[in-house]
């Protein structure tokens, strides 16, 4: 598989999972409440995220790079947590539906305006 037809099948596993990413922490917010659940998600996610860098590559050697990159650069992490809550706590609100067309808009608008 090329990698174009990789990164279109990765884009639309993406798209499928942050639709049941928005039913899900509905639910969690729900039961737990908003800010917990994006905590706990975040930590969770972080978690599996350094036992995948440990696996593959073997340490955690390369991940002080981090911190000697532009602040903004560092600022991917906060958008993931913008992301999680407003999902989190609109998903009940407005419903799975119009919480991922309203962010699909968003993406959209912002995605070309990036390009530009």
């Amino acid at each position: 598989m090329s990698g174009s037809a990789l990164a279109t099948v990765l884009a639309v596993a993406a798209g499928l999972a942050g639709s049941v990413q928005v039913a899900l922490m509905s639910r969690l917010g729900e039961r737990i409440g908003v800010v917990e659940a994006l905590a706990f998600s975040t930590a969770l996610t972080a978690g599996i995220a350094l036992v995948i860098l440990v696996l593959a590559r073997g340490s955690v050697a390369g991940f002080e790079r981090a911190v000697h990159q532009p602040w903004w650069m560092l600022l991917g992490g906060v958008m993931g947590l913008i992301i999680v809550f407003t999902v989190t706590y609109s998903g009940p609100r407005i419903g799975v539906a119009a919480t991922v067309g309203i962010l699909i808009a968003g993406q959209l608008a912002m995605g070309a305006a990036i390009d530009r």
